[in-house]
C-alpha cells in the first residue's frame, strides 16, 4: 500500500497536461494527460465537462473532454491550476502551453467537430410551422435563436413559425454541415394539445426525440419559451363499409361467442376506430381478436395482406398470444419485438418507440388497457399517436376509460379521431365535466364510439358480488406507531403519505390473516396489496398456519407469473393468491377464488374493481365476497373518500342509469360517511 501511495504522489508522466485542443466555434474538445483525479474535477458543476467515451461519437475525439467555450474563457486558468495541483504538475509550464493550444484551436475552427453523432427530426405543425427536435448542439440553438424560433419547454423542442419542414431541413444541413441521413422529415401533421393540460412534470421524454439540453440559459424558464405540446393528427372517426349481412356471415364462423360478445365484435367492425369498455371479465380481448381476424380475412378476399399490432402491459403479452392462437391457430406471432415476417406483433408499452419506424406496415392497431394513454405528455402516449397516424383501424380496450376525471377520455377520443377529441380541452371541460348532467351528455355524445356492458346484466350465470367494508380499530401499541409517523413534522407531505399507507397495510396483516383462517375448506382467496413487502409478510404468515399460496409482484418474470396463475387455478391444495394490485390486478383470470381481501387501497375505485374482478368474471360459479378492511381514524378513510369521489365521476360519465346500482352505491357511500364522521 505504501508503494501505491508513493506512486500516486509522483508527478504524472506521459508528456504535457494538455495534449490536443479542437474548437468548433461553441465548445472545446481537450485531451488531457491521464490522472485519476481528472474526472472529479472536470465533471464538477464549475467546469461542466463531458467525456467522449470509447463508444461515443465523434470517433476522432474519443478520450477528449468537451467543455463549453464560456468555461474556458472565464475559468480556463482555474481549471489548469486545479488539474496541476492534483497531479503535482508545474503550473508555470503547463498554463502557457494550454493558452497556446486554445488560441491555435480558436484560429482553426472546425465547425463539424461534434456533428457526426447528431440526429434530428422535423415535424410539420398545424398552422404553417415546424418543430425541430433531436440531439443537443449549441449551433442548433444558435440557428433557432437567429430564426426567432420559440423553445417548447414540455417537448424540449424548437418551434419555427412560417417555416416549411423542407426549408428547415435545408438550413440545418447547411449550417451544421450534416449528412442527409442525419435529418429526417416525419410524415403527418401534428396539432397542439390545449394548454389547459397540467404539464408541471414535463413529459419525461417523448417519441419525438428530445434535446438533451444541459445549457441553463435555454431551460424551460427562457423568455422565448412556450408551454405547448403537440400530438400527431390521426384520421377521422368514420363508419366502415360493411353490411349487416356481411357481419352476420363472418360472426357466424365463431359459434362459441356469447350474444353480447357478438355485439362487441360488430361494434369493432362497423367503424374505423372504437372503444370497447366492457366490464372486467367479459372477454374484451377475445372480441377484439375475432374482429381483427374478420378484418384480415376480408382483406385477403380483396387481394390485400393485413398486419396487426397489439399494445398491452408486459404482464398480458402471454395472455394475448394464447388468445390469438385459440382463435387463429395458424397465426404467425412476434412478441416484444418487431418482426417483418409475422402477421401479428404484440408489444408492451415500453417498446412502442421501437415500433414507430415500422408503423406504416400495420393496418390494424389494438391498444389494451388504453387508459394508460390518458396523459398526453407521457412518452407512451406520444408514441401511440405516432403509430396511430399511420393505421386506419384503431381498437381501444379498457374497462376503466376514466380513472380520476372526465378529461382523461379526451386523449382517447383524440387518438380515435373522434370530433370530441378535436375540441380544445377547455371547451371539452366546459361542456362535459363537473356536473352529473354534463357527464350524462358526454355519455350520450360518445355512445356510438364507446360500447360498455356490465357483468350483472349480460352474464346471468354469475351469482353476484358483495363488497363489505370492515372497520378496524388499532390496539394502543399499533396506534402509537401510526401516530408517531402521522405527527412527524420532519416528513414532507408525499413521503409521509407513502409511509403511512405502507404502515397501515402492514398493520392489517393480523386482521386479514384471521379472516382467512375463518374461511371454509372449499374457499379460496385473493389478497391484494400496494407494496410488495406486504406480499412477503402474508406469504410467511399464511404458509406458517398451513395455507399453500402463490404470489405475484412487479419484479416477477412473465414465466413466473404464468406459473403462479396456473398453480392457483389448477392445484387443489393451493388456496391463496397474494399479489400487488399493479402486477396481479389486471388481465388475469383467477376464478377459483370466491373471497377477495384488500390489504391496501389503490388510488382509484376503478383499479380496485379491476383487481377484485379477477375472481368475478366468466367462469366464476360462486358468489364473490370482497372485504375492504379500513382502519378508523387513519389515512385509510381519506383514501376511501377519494375513491368514492372518483367512482362517482366515472359512473356518471360512462354508465347508463341503473336505479338498483345507483341505490347500492349511495348506501355504501352513506355507510362509509357515517363511519368516517
Amino acid at each position: 500500500m505504501a508503494l501505491v501511495l508513493r506512486a500516486l504522489a509522483k508527478p504524472a508522466g506521459g508528456g504535457p497536461l494538455v495534449k490536443s485542443v479542437v474548437y468548433d466555434g461553441f465548445d472545446y474538445a481537450i485531451q488531457f494527460a491521464h490522472h485519476e483525479t481528472n474526472p472529479g474535477i472536470l465533471k464538477s458543476d464549475v467546469y461542466k465537462a463531458r467525456y467522449i467515451g470509447e463508444n461515443q461519437k465523434p470517433a476522432a475525439l474519443r478520450r477528449y473532454w468537451r467543455i463549453p467555450r464560456h468555461v474556458i474563457d472565464n475559468a480556463g486558468e482555474d481549471l489548469i491550476r486545479a488539474l496541476c495541483n492534483a497531479s503535482k504538475r508545474d503550473l508555470g509550464s503547463e498554463l502557457p502551453r494550454f493558452q497556446t493550444e486554445v488560441k491555435a484551436a480558436a484560429e482553426a475552427v472546425q465547425p463539424s467537430a461534434f456533428t457526426a453523432g447528431l440526429k434530428y427530426s422535423i415535424y410539420e405543425l398545424h398552422g404553417a410551422a415546424s418543430a425541430l427536435v433531436g440531439t443537443y448542439h449549441p449551433a442548433t440553438v444558435a440557428m433557432a435563436k437567429a430564426m426567432r424560433a420559440v423553445y417548447l419547454a414540455p417537448m424540449r423542442a424548437w418551434k419555427f413559425m412560417s417555416t416549411a419542414p423542407q426549408m428547415l431541413r435545408e438550413n440545418l444541413l447547411r449550417e451544421l454541415m450534416l449528412a442527409e441521413d442525419q435529418v429526417t422529415l416525419v410524415a403527418g401533421v401534428y396539432s397542439m394539445v390545449d394548454d389547459a393540460f397540467s404539464l408541471t412534470g414535463g413529459n419525461d421524454g417523448a417519441s419525438i426525440q428530445t434535446f438533451n439540453n444541459a445549457v441553463p440559459e435555454f431551460s424551460a424558464g427562457s423568455e422565448d419559451s412556450a408551454n405547448e405540446l403537440y400530438l400527431a393528427q390521426t384520421t377521422a372517426h368514420a363508419a366502415d363499409e360493411i353490411t349487416e349481412a356481411e357481419i352476420g356471415h363472418w360472426i357466424g364462423k365463431f359459434p362459441d361467442l356469447f350474444d353480447f360478445q357478438r355485439d362487441g365484435v360488430r361494434h369493432l367492425l362497423i367503424q374505423n376506430s372504437a372503444l370497447l369498455a366492457d366490464d372486467m371479465g367479459l372477454g374484451k380481448s377475445r372480441q377484439a381478436i375475432v374482429a381483427m381476424v374478420i378484418r384480415l380475412q376480408r382483406m385477403v378476399q380483396q387481394g390485400l395482406v393485413g398486419r396487426v399490432l397489439i399494445v398491452c402491459p408486459t404482464s398480458l403479452i402471454y395472455n394475448w398470444e394464447r388468445e390469438i392462437r385459440m382463435v387463429a391457430p395458424e397465426a404467425t406471432i412476434a412478441t416484444e419485438r418487431y418482426n417483418a415476417s409475422s402477421q401479428w406483433v404484440v408489444v408492451s408499452y415500453g417498446l412502442l418507440g421501437e415500433i414507430v419506424p415500422h408503423a406504416d406496415q400495420f393496418q390494424i392497431l389494438a391498444i389494451d388497457e388504453a387508459h394508460n394513454l390518458k396523459n398526453p405528455s407521457a412518452i407512451r402516449t406520444r408514441q401511440a399517436f405516432d403509430i396511430a397516424v399511420h393505421v386506419e383501424t384503431r381498437m381501444l380496450l379498457t374497462a376503466t376509460p376514466i380513472l380520476n376525471r372526465e378529461t382523461e377520455l379526451h386523449t382517447l377520443l383524440r387518438l380515435s379521431g373522434h370530433p370530441l377529441g378535436n375540441l380544445p380541452l377547455k371547451q371539452f371541460s366546459q361542456q362535459f365535466t363537473g356536473d352529473a348532467t354534463f357527464r350524462a351528455q358526454l355519455r350520450q355524445a360518445t355512445s356510438k364510439w364507446m360500447l360498455r356492458r356490465k357483468k350483472n346484466l349480460v352474464l346471468k350465470t354469475l351469482k353476484g358480488k358483495q363488497v363489505q367494508p370492515v372497520y378496524l380499530r388499532l390496539p394502543p401499541d399499533l396506534r402509537e406507531r401510526y401516530d408517531a409517523v402521522a405527527n412527524d413534522g420532519g416528513l414532507l407531505a408525499l413521503p409521509k403519505i407513502s409511509r403511512l399507507r405502507m404502515l397501515i397495510e402492514a398493520l392489517k396483516v393480523d386482521s386479514i390473516v384471521q379472516m382467512v383462517s375463518e374461511l371454509g375448506p372449499d374457499d379460496s382467496f385473493l389478497i391484494f396489496c400496494e407494496f410488495k413487502e406486504t406480499v412477503q409478510l402474508y406469504r410467511d404468515r399464511l404458509t406458517g398456519i398451513g395455507h399453500k399460496v402463490v404470489t405475484m409482484v412487479g419484479t416477477d418474470s412473465p414465466t413466473k407469473r404464468q406459473r403462479a396463475k396456473e398453480q392457483f387455478q389448477n392445484d387443489e391444495e393451493t388456496t391463496g393468491f397474494i399479489g400487488t394490485t399493479a402486477a396481479a390486478g389486471v388481465g388475469h383470470t383467477l376464478t377459483k377464488a370466491n373471497h377477495v381481501f384488500f390489504g391496501g387501497l389503490p388510488w382509484t375505485w376503478a383499479i380496485k374493481e379491476q383487481a377484485e374482478d379477477r375472481a368475478y368474471r366468466i367462469g366464476q360459479q360462486r358468489m364473490v365476497l370482497v372485504k375492504l378492511p379500513l382502519v378508523e381514524h387513519s389515512i385509510d378513510l381519506d383514501v376511501m373518500q377519494l375513491l368514492l369521489t372518483k367512482d362517482t365521476i366515472a359512473y356518471e360519465s360512462l354508465e347508463d342509469p341503473d336505479e338498483a346500482e345507483r341505490q347500492a352505491r349511495e348506501r355504501f357511500a352513506a355507510q362509509f360517511a357515517r363511519k368516517a364522521a
